[in-house]
This record gives structure tokens, C-alpha cells and sequence, in this order.
């Protein structure tokens, strides 16, 4: 009987353990994410210069090498005249929830202190000034300088927020995502939430066309390289969002 103990405690003791241990649970969660679709696109302008060009929409600018070194698989607009214009559609016009996101590599200027990078406009040069954007402040600018902006305008109101100062440097490709569910909006940056704001009510809807690299109504533009622009009509989630942004 002692030999027969003797064994069953050696049994027990190489009985290989439940791995319940922090490594399972994150390598779990990789798998999970790995398995995230993400639904409910409007709209995905991917900037294709090989291919024929969307329809209802016009790229003024110069095809270059995208963030993976593809040739003309995005746009550099000069900051001069470029601009790429998406003629208005029902499907650039979520009501009730919404996520943009857009890739850019933006150099080195001053600007005018609101640089659009995605703008879709309001039908005049005045308050709310957009239905949703994407801006940026220079990097010269002289006050509060190198600032990305994502602004949502929700009951005739224009609500804004933006990085922290000098958060952006020239010549390094920045992924920019905002988001609303309806009551808060969101703001991330390469996959990191950056701010964020308490706001409730619907979207707002203006019959204008969807310009990157330029506000509508003045013949403000901006300087950089272009790419990938997305639009959703529902708030992505952070995991679904850093998955976006590692999409070819």
C-alpha cells in the first residue's frame, strides 16, 4: 500500500495544470479579436490611382506611395489648389450615430489655423461651419499649433474636440478616427482614444458635397498625403477601430 500511495502522489503531481494563468486570457483575447467584422460601411474611398476612380468623385492631386509603400495608392494635395471632392449622397449622411476615419501624412505649414483635412460643409461660411470634419492647426501656426480636430455638428450646433498642443509632427502618417453613438462623442488617433465629449442629440444633414483637403466656401487648403477615408453609420468600438487601422 505505501509503493501504491507513493505512485498516486507522483501521478497527481504530473498531472498537467488548467492554464488559467493572465498569458491565456490575453492570448483569448487576441483570438477573439482576430475574429471581429466590422459592418454597417456607408461609405470607403480608397484612393486608388491603378483602378478607375470612384464614382461621383473627384481627385484634383498627385497619386504617391501609400503607409505600406504601394505605388498610387494614395494622394498628395499640394495645399494650393488640390482637393478631392465626394459629390453629396445619402450615404455620406448618418442621422442617428456615425464613425469617420481617414489615414494622413501631413508636412510641414503653417495654415490658417483650421486646415480642413475631411470637411463636409455647411451650405455658407458661418456657425456650424460643418456637418462633421476632421481639421488640423500647422505645425508652424503660431498659437496652439500642431492640433488635430474632430468636430460634429448636432442640432445646429457645432461641438469640437482636439488633441493637446503640438501633438503632430510632419511627415508621419496619422490614422484619425471620431466617433458618436448619440450621446458621446469620441475621438482616437493611431487606435488611441485621445478625448472625448458628453453630447446628445441627432446629427445634422446639409446638401454639400465632402471635401478632403479643403473647406467648403473659401479656398482654404490643406497640405499632405491622403488616404483610405471610411464612414460608418454607427460608433465603432475601440477593438473594431484598431482593426480598421490594420487593413491594407
Amino acid at each position: 500500500m505505501k509503493y501504491l500511495f507513493i505512485i498516486f502522489l507522483f501521478l497527481v503531481a504530473c498531472k498537467k495544470p488548467e492554464n488559467n494563468s493572465p498569458k491565456a486570457e490575453v492570448e483569448t483575447h487576441k483570438q477573439t479579436h482576430k475574429n471581429i467584422s466590422i459592418d454597417r460601411e456607408l461609405f470607403h474611398l480608397k484612393v486608388d490611382g491603378r483602378n478607375n476612380p470612384e464614382k461621383n468623385v473627384d481627385v484634383l492631386g498627385q497619386y504617391v506611395i501609400d503607409r505600406f509603400g504601394k505605388a498610387k495608392k494614395a494622394v498628395f494635395l499640394d495645399g494650393i489648389s488640390d482637393v478631392i471632392e465626394i459629390k453629396n449622397q445619402d450615404d455620406l449622411n448618418p442621422e442617428e450615430a456615425l464613425t469617420i476615419a481617414i489615414w494622413y501624412k501631413p508636412d510641414s505649414y503653417k495654415g490658417n489655423g483650421s486646415n480642413a483635412i475631411v470637411w463636409k460643409g455647411y451650405p455658407e461660411y458661418k456657425k456650424p461651419y460643418a456637418q462633421y470634419l476632421f481639421s488640423a492647426t500647422g505645425n508652424l501656426y503660431p498659437n496652439k499649433f500642431g492640433v488635430f480636430k474632430f468636430g460634429l455638428s448636432i442640432n445646429g450646433k457645432l461641438n469640437q474636440i482636439q488633441t493637446k498642443n503640438n501633438f503632430w509632427t510632419a511627415d508621419k502618417w496619422y490614422h484619425l478616427t471620431g466617433t458618436y453613438d448619440g450621446h458621446k462623442m469620441k475621438f482616437y488617433i493611431n487606435g488611441k482614444l485621445v478625448n472625448q465629449r458628453a453630447v446628445t442629440g441627432t446629427l445634422d444633414v446639409y446638401n454639400t458635397p465632402l471635401l478632403i483637403g479643403k473647406t467648403l466656401n473659401k479656398e482654404f487648403y490643406t497640405s499632405g498625403v491622403f488616404d483610405d477615408f471610411r464612414l460608418f453609420d454607427k460608433a465603432l468600438t475601440l477593438a473594431e477601430i484598431n482593426l480598421l487601422a490594420q487593413e491594407k
